[in-house]
This record gives C-alpha cells, sequence and structure tokens, in this order.
C-alpha cells in the first residue's frame, strides 16, 4: 500500500516552539536569580551550587521517564502542566524563606521542564512531516530563545521589583498553558499521534 505523504505542519511548530521557549525561559533565570538569593538568604556558595545542582537533575536527568511514558500514550496534558509547572516554581522562588523552599520550587520547576520537553520533541517530530531534521530545528530555536531572554528577564525584573519580581515569570507560563488547553481542544493538537498515523494510511 503506497503511503502518503504527511506535509509539514508549521503553525503545529511554531505553536511548539513558543511552548519550549516559555518553558526554557524559567530554566535560564535560575542561574541569573541565584546571586540575588545567596546574598538576600546568607547561602554559601557551596550551598547555592547544590541549588543549580538540583535544578539540572530534575529538568534534565529524569526526562527519559517523561519520554517512556510518552511513549506509550499520547500525553498532551504534557504540554500545558509542564509551562505551568516551570514557571509556577521560579514565580514563587523570590518569596523562598529557606534554603529548603528555594530547592522544592526549583525541583518543582525542574519537573515542569522535564514533563515538557519528551512530548513535545515527539509531537515536534510528528508536525514536521518529511521534513525532520527542519521541524526539530524549528522546535529547538524556541528553546535557544527561552535561554537568551530568561536571565535577561530575570535582572529586570529582580532590579525593577526586588527578588519578589519573579512572580511575573507566572504570566506567560500561565499564558502558554492557556495557549495550549484552547489549541487542544479545537483541533490545534492531535487527540493522538497513532491515530493521526493511521488517518493518513501510515
Amino acid at each position: 500500500m503506497e503511503e502518503k505523504t504527511i506535509k509539514t505542519d508549521y503553525r503545529g511548530l511554531a505553536l511548539l516552539c513558543l511552548g519550549h521557549m516559555m518553558t526554557d525561559l524559567n530554566t535560564s533565570a535560575l542561574p541569573a536569580l541565584l546571586p540575588f538569593l545567596k546574598e538576600t538568604l546568607g547561602l554559601s556558595y557551596a550551598i547555592a551550587g547544590t541549588i543549580i545542582l538540583f535544578s539540572n537533575m530534575t529538568s534534565s536527568v529524569i526526562q527519559p521517564a517523561f519520554g517512556y511514558l510518552a511513549d506509550r500514550k499520547s500525553l498532551r496534558w504534557f504540554l500545558p502542566l509542564g509551562c505551568f509547572c516551570a514557571a509556577l516554581g521560579i514565580a514563587l522562588l523570590g518569596w523562598a524563606k529557606s534554603y529548603g523552599e528555594i530547592l522544592f520550587l526549583v525541583i518543582f520547576s525542574g519537573l515542569g521542564v522535564a514533563i515538557y520537553h519528551p512530548e513535545g520533541w515527539r509531537l515536534a517530530n510528528f508536525y514536521a512531516g518529511e521534513k525532520k531534521a527542519t521541524g526539530m530545528s524549528i522546535f529547538g530555536v524556541g528553546g535557544n530563545l527561552g535561554f537568551a531572554f530568561g536571565p535577561l528577564l530575570a535582572v529586570y525584573l529582580v532590579k525593577k521589583f526586588g527578588l519578589s519580581g519573579s512572580f511575573y515569570f507566572i504570566i506567560p507560563g500561565v499564558a502558554m498553558a492557556g495557549i495550549f488547553i484552547f489549541t487542544t481542544k479545537s483541533k490545534g493538537l492531535p487527540e493522538s499521534i497513532t491515530k493521526s498515523e493511521k488517518s493518513n494510511g501510515r
């Protein structure tokens, strides 16, 4: 049976790229916020370093676990949930009163990042159609933009509002989560990749 050509869905890729940007915006904001947290709470350099360690452990190292879940079943809710959790953890970071609270929020945000990426990459691969390299590149650009603008936004907010200014990180996170929920219901995202592939004769 002849396979049908799956066209590249640039709208879907742009949406995932934007979500990638909003998610990684939070990851890159942490190193910029760390000097302010260190000064405010009187943390040592070693203790401050462990905050980055826990952030990397939760946002990167455990991603394969969520990737395994995403491979077993299409989990579209990973996208809005990941954006929201990543933003919420960083948003509340400026209100933390102890090292323990900082670690909890950093881990919470890191889990959001880890949740978003596997499902994001999987859907990006699907939307790319036959142009896999192009599709993956578009998705990857979002993460790079997030890493570029995150520190700038973090420093600006702290300089203008103090550490509590980190709360403004919740705005792009909630907005992106809402966009994902809306587009899912309005057929912006497929109900499942498996069903979509079958409908295309795969």
